[in-house]
């Protein structure tokens, strides 16, 4: 596939490999001349959706760019790394209206996108992510020069940088906080986690999370 004019979404539960996503499209689109160095790609607030070419990552559900996009890549991880690993890397405290936020922006993207990479997969076999990714875009390349190019990344490569993230790579400082699985256990409160496994006991075993 080589398109000038493709508009792709990069969404994302907040802290599911949301970046290691949009980079893996942004680098196969580079890769297999789908876009040029120049074509916009970036954060959602930092991108011009009327330009007739890009790539926006955004966690938020946004209808319109939904509507607008070629292709709808989102990522997702079991609920309870992402909000442990939200309040390790952004202090954001976890509580009930949170977690109802996740779910809900969760289902939209999930009826909308063309694919959804779960964080557990991409972790166990982030070639096989590449090779899904890349099949949509018309890529197939050596997905191991992907990884290994994503592997490189971080706040401080190529690209102009804001206080908060590299504003190419969207890496943030110190961007991983704890990349394992299962890494909520002892960081939510045992009568919150209740809550939430109860609220969403559906949620979780049609997504293959175990459940205490």
């Amino acid at each position: 596939m080589k398109q000038k004019n493709l508009k792709i979404v990069s969404a994302g539960m907040p802290r599911s490999g949301s970046t290691w996503l949009y980079n893996a499209i942004r680098l196969i689109a580079i890769e297999n001349n789908i876009f040029g160095d120049s074509t916009p790609c970036g954060w959602c607030e930092d991108v011009d959706s009327n330009e007739s070419s890009w790539l926006i990552k955004i966690h938020t559900f946004d209808s319109l760019l939904s509507r607008n996009s070629d292709f709808i890549f989102y990522s997702y991880r079991d609920l309870r790394d992402a909000l442990a690993s939200n309040l390790r890397k952004f202090s954001t405290p976890i509580d009930i209206s949170l977690v109802d936020t996740f779910i809900e922006w969760d289902n939209k993207w999930r009826k909308v996108a063309d694919y959804s990479m779960k964080y557990e997969d991409m972790l166990k076999n982030p070639e096989q992510e590449i090779k899904n990714i890349g099949k949509l875009l018309g890529y197939s390349g050596n997905a191991h020069v992907i990884i290994d190019a994503i592997k490189k990344l971080n706040y401080d490569s190529n690209g102009s940088r804001n206080e908060t993230y590299n504003e190419k790579n969207l890496f943030h400082k110190n961007h991983i906080t704890d990349g394992r699985i299962g890494s909520w256990k002892g960081q939510i409160e045992p009568e919150l986690l209740i809550e939430i496994e109860d609220r969403y006991k559906d949620w979780f075993l049609n997504n293959g999370y175990n459940l205490n």
